[in-house]
């Protein structure tokens, strides 16, 4: 699930690339789990990964492939 920055808060961000994406991935769920927060459920990264940019990786791949075809 992707979350809405809200102004006057203080962010840091990682690219899920990195080597430690899934270490900082399990600490952020495990906290939000614990304040009820986490509405994805005791999923894997990668289910995550799946859930949260499946359907933007799909459309970002379309919208280019169609691009160099001239098709966009």
């Amino acid at each position: 699930m992707l979350k809405e920055m809200k102004p006057c808060r203080e962010y840091f961000i990682i690219n899920i690339d990195e080597p430690y994406a899934e270490e900082i991935y399990e600490v952020l769920k495990r906290g939000q789990m614990e304040k009820g927060e986490w509405p994805e459920g005791d999923i894997s990264f990668k289910e995550w990964q799946e859930e949260t940019f499946g359907q933007m990786r799909y459309e970002s791949m379309r919208r280019s492939t169609n691009y160099r075809s001239g098709m966009d």
